[in-house]
């Protein structure tokens, strides 16, 4: 489902959930039911909690490399760069 909604960021409105649920062949009704319901709710306030207390996170999405926030770019070289 994460390359599916990383390729389609401008289409996450639930209609677009819904669909993508069913062509991946999950049971639209449970992914639903489990996308409104609390734990889910509690895990995205805990996430942006977490990063507000870090003070480090200014947007989506941040990465952390070993504890440390990087401000660089994504693509591949400048990910092994910030590995080294």
């Amino acid at each position: 489902m994460h390359e599916l909604l990383f390729r389609r960021q401008k289409a996450l409105e639930d209609g677009d959930l819904l669909r993508y649920a069913a062509q991946l062949g999950l049971d639209a009704a449970v992914f639903d039911r489990d996308r409104a319901g609390a734990a889910v709710a509690d895990r995205i306030r805990r996430d942006v909690d977490s990063g507000l207390a870090s003070g480090q996170v200014l947007g989506t999405p941040t990465l952390f490399i070993d504890g440390v926030v990087h401000r660089g770019g994504y693509d591949p070289p400048a990910l092994l760069a910030a590995l080294a």
